[in-house]
């Protein structure tokens, strides 16, 4: 059995039991200047639906619909300047956030019409070198979050190189070792400094930028899907968009099974706007392969090199914001 979104909240929960050295961090977050180094890669809709369907459509029974935007998907290595837990107590941390983020759209069924409802994000590979917001991210909203090590500019002008690694293990290892192991990294083609670039003025900016990008790569959006306003749908990737995340640990008897599984949206929305640019010069993105991190299979990004379709600089701040549940599963017996 299935809880759907729409049931009433269970009004047994106990209270969440603090501990010394608490690492979940207590919604909403608030992220105060985050550097945003945005890159659009084409991937592939078809291993980007099969994702969806294994994650989320098949486990939920239909219950929920997610169903990729297009063929392109985002990375972002981020740099948050301070993040506040909405516990004055818990203190503040910087860190670094390097995720793929994949467009998809929550999709409902009315009177044998398929409607988009609104766009959500899902990350697949994010990592973070912090293990306050990996617990949070993981504990509280079910998002993939594992710890990495990354290079990154603290200044837009000095773009150049971008590199995220994991621990894990090459498609040809033979022993499978977990090692620090390069997964992607990112390189602008020109050494021209600072690096070229269009100002971009205000979120309005920002905002056309992306459309203008979105409906040029996916010119022809699903015609089976009815969207009721495209550009209202398009704004909230800019002014803020729901993190979709699949939440669930592991059993400690029956370790093939989850003795907690649910669907998590939580909107991760803009609240300030502190500079944005259009990077001019093109970007290669490198993907390796590693048999622990099948990126490739997963979203169907091509091993090796491909060209970068979009660079884009933001500067924000944020605010994660408590998550809702669209479906939970009955593991009450």
């Amino acid at each position: 059995m299935t809880t759907h979104k729409d049931s009433p909240p269970s009004p047994s929960l106990p209270p969440y039991i603090e501990r010394g050295g608490e690492q979940s961090l207590v919604p909403p977050g608030t992220l105060n200047s985050t550097q945003f180094y945005i890159f659009i890669l084409k991937a592939n809709k078809t291993n980007l639906q099969e994702m969806a369907d294994k994650l989320f459509n098949l486990p939920s029974g239909g219950a929920v619909n997610y169903r990729p935007l297009s063929d392109y998907v985002v990375l972002m290595f981020t740099h948050v300047d301070d993040l506040y837990s909405a516990q004055p107590s818990q203190g503040w941390i910087a860190y670094h956030d390097i995720a793929l983020w994949v467009p998809m759209m929550a999709i409902t069924k009315k009177f044998g019409v398929e409607i988009a409802n609104r766009i959500v994000m899902y990350p697949p590979y994010l990592m973070v070198d912090s293990s306050a917001t990996m617990a949070t991210g993981r504990e509280v909203f079910g998002l993939p979050k594992e710890m990495g090590s990354f290079t990154m500019p603290q200044d837009p002008n000095y773009a150049g190189d971008f590199t995220a690694d994991v621990m894990g293990y090459s498609a040809n290892s033979a022993t499978k070792q977990n090692i620090q192991s390069r997964l992607w990294s990112v390189q602008r083609q020109s050494s021209t400094l600072p690096v070229p670039h269009k100002p971009l003025e205000s979120l309005e900016d920002v905002f056309e930028t992306v459309k203008n990008a979105v409906l040029s790569f996916a010119p022809q959006l699903p015609s089976e899907w009815i969207i009721p306003n495209i550009p209202n749908i398009l704004r909230e990737l800019i002014t803020g968009v729901p993190a979709l995340g699949l939440k669930q640990f592991r059993d400690a008897t029956q370790v093939d099974k989850a003795c907690y599984q649910a669907i998590i949206e939580a909107p991760l929305k803009t609240i300030g706007f502190r500079g944005a640019r259009l990077y001019t010069d093109p970007f290669t993105f490198f993907l390796n392969d590693l048999a622990s991190h099948p990126v490739a299979q997963d979203t169907g990004l091509q091993l090796g090199e491909q060209e970068v379709a979009l660079s884009l600089y933001l500067h924000l701040d944020m605010q994660m914001q408590p998550g809702t549940i669209q479906w939970q599963a009955n593991t009450s017996g």
